[in-house]
């Protein structure tokens, strides 16, 4: 059997072996099969040229735009290009048409989020090309109250714009944290937080308990546009990964993914290089990976609550650790480079199966709290 691809449809449609219906149907398939670019390319210059009514014309490119595929289909290049190529066809051809249905799912959206269109709502704004101005145009006037609301509170454009697309998802305002000091302990009581500095460019964003990780999506696929971010709390939102683009954010001091659903630390994070403060406690972790070594400003590192069982050697290059909270995890062992952590003043080995502690413990100059309840250590004592 041949294969079936845009030029096969065009010449059977040609040569009177197909219908115009029958032709769109095979068109529109090989579109969603999201799997041969250049017949994704092809088969939309076809449709074009099939002469369709207009109506039914803004139809297929609406059902292309809206596909229910997105989550499956999000890190697919072909699915993205594909998804451009429709957009800017739609802001060329029927601009009025596609912001009066963008209005529609946005009153839609605000009445029950719904992720696909989210997600396309949010891929307008970010897409690139000079063809996409009238649709961005439109959503900005879609959106123009949230967006200045943002920037009455000393937001930069771009970002106010991002911070509305979020209150989409929550259907609730995003809320401008005045508080000063310093975040870690502070108890986030909302939805959705975030502090902006004094030229107005976000510094952090504070997203607690939240329970669809579809929803995120948007926040964590963009979410390194925002250079100036210092601070990022994802806490209780379902969450199996850290994303990649998170390396992109390279003034982070402030990681907090508590109370997820992670597996392990990637170990891209070794280029997080500013980071201060890691909390990924109430895991799945099983494994630190020797790469954390390499986060040479770490302060504090909170993983209790998880399912490790080991402790890397390179732990010994976090010379500026003063807090490690390793509690209720299944460690065996601490290596005895431990004693390298000479600004280390909290130590909690609380509820693992310790059998013993290195001898290096003595080295510990500037430690204050050691806990180990719950272990079978004996004889601590004598080696601190």
């Amino acid at each position: 059997m041949s294969d079936i691809n845009p030029s096969l449809i065009m010449k059977n449609y040609q040569e009177g072996k197909s219908d115009k219906s029958e032709a769109m149907s095979g068109l529109i398939s090989i579109i969603r099969d999201y799997k041969n670019l250049e017949y994704n390319v092809e088969s939309l210059k076809i449709l074009n040229e099939l002469n369709i009514p207009d109506e039914d014309y803004f139809k297929v490119l609406e059902s292309l735009l809206f596909t229910h595929g997105y989550f499956r289909h999000h890190s697919n290049n072909i699915f993205l290009y594909t998804r451009q190529i429709v957009l800017e066809e739609l802001s060329e051809k029927f601009p009025a048409m596609t912001i009066e249905v963008l209005g529609e799912y946005l009153e839609f959206i605000r009445m029950g989020p719904s992720p696909e269109y989210l997600v396309v709502i949010d891929h307008i704004w970010w897409a690139k090309g000079n063809k996409l101005s009238l649709l961005k145009t439109g959503l900005y006037n879609l959106l123009k109250e949230s967006i200045e609301k943002y920037e009455g509170e000393g937001v930069v454009r771009d970002e106010a714009v991002m911070l509305a697309l979020i209150e989409l998802y929550w259907c609730e305002e995003v809320r401008k944290l005045n508080y000063q000091g310093d975040i870690y302990g502070y108890q986030v009581d909302h939805y959705c937080d975030y502090r902006v500095n004094s030229n107005g460019h976000i510094i952090g964003l504070y997203v607690s308990a939240h329970s669809d990780p579809l929803q995120l999506f948007s926040i964590i696929d963009n979410i390194d546009r925002l250079k100036y971010f210092e601070e990022l709390m994802l806490a209780g939102c379902s969450m199996r990964a850290i994303p990649e683009s998170i390396i992109n954010l390279n003034k982070l001091s402030f990681i907090d993914f508590n109370g997820n659903n992670l597996e392990k630390i990637p170990s891209f994070i070794e280029g997080l290089t500013n980071l201060r403060h890691l909390d990924l406690s109430y895991n799945k972790i099983e494994k630190i990976p020797e790469t954390i070594g390499n986060l040479k400003n770490l302060e504090l590192l909170n993983l209790i609550w998880n399912k490790i069982k080991e402790i890397p050697k390179s732990i010994k290059h976090l010379k500026n650790l003063r807090t490690a909270w390793l509690r209720d995890n299944e460690i065996e062992v601490i290596p005895e480079e431990i004693g390298k952590l000479t600004s280390l003043e909290d130590l909690g080995l609380d509820i693992n199966k310790l059998k013993e502690i290195p001898e290096s413990i003595r080295n510990l100059g500037s430690l204050k709290q050691l806990d180990y309840f719950l272990t079978k250590i004996k004889e601590l004592e004598k080696k601190i």
